[in-house]
């Protein structure tokens, strides 16, 4: 991302390719990432999951939900409470490495994470320095 300018969040699109299939027995899932900057040890990107149901093992991570709405179970497991979070946008949530959950998507949700860098998870494609992600899925440079 380019210093010190503003980048309008809604026209970030991402590349189909990117997007998974995931079956867990329910409704299937389509996830996808991308990874905005990666500084510092950190990576920043947004993320979008259509309405669908998934299981995941967390990583750390703090995110802000931009679009959708979804219900996170988090498992009573590995010392984690059981609980569940709604998510809609503006909630600011953290997840912690370990935890087990189950993503029930109402409505595509869009978050902008940040997160330590893994290498190997997520998607390892940032765009270049100074690139501005277009609706085209492109980056501009």
């Amino acid at each position: 991302m380019t210093p010190n300018a503003g980048h309008e969040s809604s026209s970030w699109c991402i590349d189909a390719l990117s997007f998974q299939l995931t079956d867990t027995g329910n409704l299937p899932a389509l996830t996808a990432s991308y990874a905005l900057e990666d500084s510092f040890g950190m990576e920043l990107g947004v993320w979008e999951m259509n309405e669908g149901t998934t299981d995941d093992i967390e990583e750390d991570e703090i995110f802000i939900v931009l679009a959708g709405t979804a219900t996170v179970r988090i498992h009573l497991r590995g010392g984690f409470p059981g609980t569940e979070l709604h998510l809609a946008p503006g909630i600011v949530c953290r997840l912690s490495q370990g935890m087990q959950t189950t993503w029930t998507v109402h409505r595509k949700l869009r978050k902008v994470y940040l997160a330590p860098r893994i290498p190997g998870s997520r998607n390892n494609v940032s765009p270049p320095a100074g690139a501005i992600i277009s609706p085209d899925s492109h980056p501009i440079i």
